[in-house]
Order: structure tokens, then C-alpha cells, then sequence
């Protein structure tokens, strides 16, 4: 994710590929996990899940495994819609 902006679908706000990076890691789906559900997912491809600093949604994107460092544990639990 080199200039990308990815907008929180819950309140709009914006995040370019460093404050991406800084938001409150959720989980990273491995390709096995995306694969339950999608049969055809590329190798080296993960899900990365963080949340909007703004309204606390989850958001995800696409990356590739290498460039994807996930802590130990969530900064928070995953807030669902109501």
C-alpha cells in the first residue's frame, strides 16, 4: 500500500499508508482463513484488520503477507454493527 487511501465505511474518515499503519491492530486472516469462504485467494495474500481511530469500526484491506506485522494480541475487541 504505497499513496492509497482507504475511507472508514462507518464515518468517512480517511487514512493514507502511514496512519493506516498506526491504527489499533484488530487480526490478520491468513489465506487459509479467507479460503473458507473464497475459493479462489492468491498466495501471499492476507486480510489485515484495524480500527478507525475516529469511530472505532473495523476496517480491512488486502496486502500482501510480507508487508503485514501483526502484534500478539488485539488492541481491542471488534465492534458490530447495530
Amino acid at each position: 500500500m504505497k499513496n492509497a487511501i482507504l475511507c472508514c465505511a462507518g464515518c468517512g474518515e480517511e487514512y493514507g499508508a502511514d496512519a493506516w499503519r498506526g491504527l489499533p491492530w484488530v487480526c490478520t486472516l491468513s489465506r487459509a482463513d479467507v479460503h473458507r469462504h473464497v475459493l479462489d485467494w492468491p498466495k501471499g495474500r492476507v486480510v489485515e484488520v484495524r480500527l478507525c481511530q475516529s469511530c472505532g469500526q473495523s476496517m480491512a484491506r488486502t496486502a500482501s503477507a510480507a508487508e503485514v506485522s501483526s502484534p500478539a494480541a488485539p488492541a481491542a475487541p471488534l465492534r458490530t454493527a447495530t
